[in-house]
Formats: C-alpha cells, sequence, structure tokens
C-alpha cells in the first residue's frame, strides 16, 4: 500500500462511522492496534466497505514457519563429547563416594563383611539400571532421558569397583577377620577388638534373653511330665523329696511353691548340681539375671563350701571372664567332672562361631578328659538325675566320635605339614606366627609369613632341615594367643613336592563307654 497525504480512508470500529483520516493516520491506528485486521475500511471510488486486513501494508505480513534444519554431524559430535565428559564427571563422585565408603565398611568388618553387601547390592542396581536403559528408543527420549539411567548405570560400576577393591584386598592378605586397616594399623585393630567386645557382650545379651524364652517355652510345655513324676510327695523330708516336690510346682506353673521348695531343698547343702542349675535357671527365667545373680551370693554366702554352689554360680558369667573362672575351678577341683563338660561347650562351634583350630583341639581335649573321668564316677556323683547325667554323657562321646569320623571340625593330622622339606603350611587361618624347633627347647619363628583365607605359611631357614636323620617340632599361635599343640615331624619322611604327611592318631571314644 502506498500511502499518500491526500488520500483519506473511513473506518468503523463496532458498528460507529470515523473519518476520514489520512493514510498515515489510518496506519498509526492500526500499530497502536485500535484499529483491526476484522474491522472495515473505505475510500472513495470504492464499491462497499471492506476488512481492513485486505488494505496492503496496513497489517505487517505474518511469518511463515520453517522447519527445523537436521543437527549438522560436528553439532552431534559436540552432544557425544558432552554426554562422555558428563559420564566421565559422574565417575569421579562414584569414586570418591566408593572409596570413603569402602574404607569405612572395611574399617566395620569385625562386625560383618559389608563391602561384600554392598558390592551385591550396587552390582544388582547396575543390572537394573542396564535394562532400563536399553528399554529406552532414541526417538522417544530426550537427551535429559538417556542421561539418567547412563549415570546410574556408570555410578554403580564405579561403586562396585571400589567396594570389590576392599572386598579383594581383604581377602588376599586373609584380613577376613580385621579388614585391610585392621590387618597393617595396629591402633585400628584395638579399636576393632573394643568393637568385637561390645558386639560380644550384644550377643551374650542375645544369648541369656534366648534362653530365658526357651526354658519359660519348655516349662510351659513339659506339663505332660508330671504323670512320670508321680506327683507330689506328701510331708517331705529329704533332699530328694523336696527337688521332686519343686520340679513338679515347677512343671504345673507353680511357681512360687517350686521357689519354697528349692529353698528347702537348698538348705540341706547337698553335692549335686542339677537342683541348683534348675533353682538358677527358674530365677532367671521368671526374677530376671540380678534376681538369679543376687540368691546365688547369699547362697555362696550361706555355704561357703559348697562346690556345687560354687560351679552353678560360674555359669552366670560370660565371656573370657567365665573361661578364666572354669578353668581356674577345674584346677582346684580336678575330681569335678562337669567342670570339664562346661570347658568342652565353651569351645563348641555354638558357643564360639569364629574359633581356630586350636579352640577345636581345646574343644576334643576336654571331651576326651570328661569321658576319661566319667569312668571313674567323676562326673554322674554330682547329679541326683542319674539319667540326666547319661543323656549329657552320650552326647559328649557323640561329639567326640563326630570330629573322629570328619562330622565335625576339630584339630586334625593334617593341621600341620611339611612341603619342599623347609616350608611348613598350617591349615588354620586364624594362626598368628608358626614356630619351630629341633630340640623342644629353642624355639624359633619362620621367616616368610604368608596368610591367605585358608592357610598360613612359612620357611625354616635353619639348615639343620635338611638333615634327615632329625625331627621338627613345629607349634603355632592363634588370633586370641593361644598356643597350639606340639606338632612332631619326620623330616625323612617329607620328600620333595611331596603331599601332606599325617600325624598322630585320633583318639577312639568307644573306650569311654562304660558296659
Amino acid at each position: 500500500m502506498e500511502y499518500t497525504m491526500a488520500k483519506e480512508w473511513h473506518y468503523a470500529i463496532g458498528g460507529e462511522k470515523y473519518g476520514p483520516v489520512t493514510s498515515q493516520q489510518l496506519k498509526a491506528l492500526a500499530d497502536s492496534g485500535e484499529l483491526q485486521p476484522s474491522d472495515l475500511a473505505w475510500t472513495e471510488g470504492k464499491d462497499e466497505w471492506k476488512p481492513a486486513s485486505g488494505i496492503k501494508g496496513l497489517f505487517p505480513d505474518k511469518p511463515q514457519r520453517k522447519p527445523t534444519p537436521p543437527v549438522p554431524a560436528s553439532d552431534e559430535k559436540k552432544v557425544s563429547i558432552s554426554f562422555q565428559s558428563s559420564l566421565a564427571h559422574g565417575g569421579k563422585y562414584a569414586t570418591a563416594i566408593g572409596g570413603i565408603c569402602g574404607l569405612a565398611a572395611d574399617f566395620l568388618t569385625p562386625l560383618g563383611p559389608f563391602n561384600g553387601y554392598l558390592a551385591i547390592i550396587t552390582a544388582l542396581c547396575g543390572i537394573t539400571f542396564f535394562l532400563m536403559w536399553r528399554r529406552l528408543s532414541k526417538e522417544q527420549r530426550s537427551n535429559w532421558d538417556l542421561m539418567i539411567p547412563h549415570q546410574a548405570m556408570i555410578f554403580s560400576v564405579y561403586l562396585l569397583l571400589a567396594f570389590g577393591f576392599w572386598y579383594g584386598a581383604a581377602a588376599m592378605c586373609d584380613s577376613g577377620d580385621n579388614g585391610v586397616l585392621g590387618a597393617n594399623i595396629t591402633a585400628v585393630a584395638q579399636i576393632q577388638n573394643t568393637l568385637l567386645g561390645i558386639e560380644s557382650t550384644v550377643q551374650d545379651i542375645k544369648k541369656d534373653t534366648s534362653e530365658i524364652l526357651s526354658e519359660t517355652k519348655k516349662i510351659s510345655g513339659n506339663i505332660d511330665k508330671l504323670g512320670n513324676l508321680g506327683g507330689l510327695k506328701n510331708e517331705p523330708k529329704t533332699p530328694s523329696e523336696f527337688y521332686h516336690n519343686a520340679r513338679v510346682h515347677e512343671l504345673s506353673g507353680d511357681f512360687r511353691q517350686a521357689f519354697d521348695s528349692y529353698e528347702r531343698y537348698v538348705s540341706f547343702d547337698q553335692p549335686f548340681i542339677d537342683p541348683i542349675d534348675s533353682y538358677l535357671t527358674l530365677l532367671k527365667s521368671q526374677n530376671g539375671y540380678q534376681a538369679a545373680a543376687h540368691e546365688l551370693r547369699k547362697l555362696k554366702e550361706q555355704f561357703p563350701s559348697s562346690t556345687a554352689i560354687e560351679f552353678v554360680s560360674l555359669r552366670l558369667e560370660t565371656g573370657q571372664e567365665r573361661l578364666n573362672s572354669l578353668e581356674k575351678f577345674a584346677q582346684s577341683h580336678p575330681e569335678f567332672g562337669p567342670a570339664l563338660l562346661d570347658l568342652a561347650d565353651f569351645y563348641s562351634a555354638d558357643q564360639m562361631p569364629n574359633r581356630s583350630t586350636v579352640d577345636m583341639g581345646k574343644e576334643r581335649n576336654y571331651l576326651e578328659k570328661l569321658l576319661e573321668a566319667s569312668v571313674t564316677g567323676k562326673f554322674d556323683r554330682y547329679f541326683i538325675d542319674k539319667k540326666f547325667a547319661d543323656n549329657l554323657l552320650a552326647d559328649a562321646r557323640g561329639r567326640l566320635t563326630a570330629s573322629e569320623n570328619g562330622a565335625a571340625t576339630f584339630q586334625s593330622s593334617q593341621t600341620v605339614f611339611l612341603a619342599n622339606h623347609n616350608q611348613v603350611w598350617v591349615m588354620d587361618n586364624k594362626a598368628t606366627n608358626i614356630f619351630y624347633s629341633f630340640d623342644q627347647n629353642e624355639w624359633n619363628a619362620v621367616t616368610d609369613l604368608v596368610k591367605t583365607n585358608f592357610l598360613r605359611r612359612g620357611t625354616i631357614s635353619d639348615q639343620r632341615i635338611f638333615d634327615q636323620s632329625k625331627l621338627v617340632y613345629i607349634k603355632y599361635l592363634d588370633h586370641r594367643g593361644q598356643e597350639s599343640q606340639v606338632f612332631k615331624i619326620g623330616i625323612a619322611s617329607v620328600k620333595q613336592s611331596s603331599p601332606p604327611k599325617g600325624l598322630g592318631q585320633p583318639i577312639n571314644p568307644s573306650r569311654f563307654i562304660k558296659d
């Protein structure tokens, strides 16, 4: 539209007519928005009013939308480079987090193989994110959608490598008990031992609670045994009659009368341990640990010479304190067979899951001594219930027989052997040092000690090891500082690259079985 000052226009807005106005004025009205394309306009020479949108140049033309050009190859390369850079950036964060968390998990290894657990979790996460990424379509996802599963997948892989490194390093140096840090830094090991002590205390509390619940259930479920006991004894006078009535009251749930009968029995100061132990168990289940401990302290003051009360009171102790007390009691009372059974139980797999071969050997040793003592009556003489004592002995024979048949793991003849003449192998991954001697007087530590998850091995540097007319004696210390038995090996029987040779003969438990 060409504007001329002489040209005039008339326009209508909402049915109202205006004008005349010049072309410039009409243009100004259109630019200000007062005149819309749908409004009508007329000028001289036109037959009718027409929409203002038909006046050329009055309103700006609508821009045409152009198709988006394809991304140049160079731009695609830039996106790819940016994506790879982002992955590398995320990998650095994952490595840092994995290293810190792996370090913390290694420190907590005494409480469990946390690095192994974390490695399994991150592996499962990585697989999950990979499957999620595979399900996405390139046509349906934006760059951001593509980044999320990629980043998560790469993050999981980096964490898996970090946790796997710590777990593998601990396995390679056989620091499964204390981790890499505890195996190489003494201060860390001391702190971890404190943690182990706390965990041991917690386990003792859990065990006591479990025993109380088990005993309560046992008491409530033994009503059917009342018939076998034959009912209450009227007007009891002897210790055995009071003990009988105490058991009847206990099984029937009349604990008040049971306590009265037990107290009457205790007043006779008898040498039997099963009534005292039953009394202790009832006290713990009904009144708690502290009440049982308080009652036993009173009984020890009232009957200071009672061996039965002194022995049963040791069962309230836990951990190393109980072991020390039991060993001291057994030394001062060599005729008291039940102490040997408690010592064997202390070293059993049930009470010591993380035991060494030395611990297993001690359990076997105490079982052997117990069965020897039982032959001369040094065990059942301390029980009123002879059938209960016989059941305990039968269980001890079974445990010892199981060790001979390989059904249980005890210190065996294959624990220590020589290889290649001067290489000592100890098949106990709890061993901390190995010693050798040719006369059992002068002991020397092996050199080049190697620790693995399954064994310990070292080198005998003394040239006498190659003298085939000699014997060599081997012993070792476990992780708790306990010394193993002495193993005797004939050097002449050890050939170059020969397999392990058996040492000694196991004891036959059948000789302890009474006719």
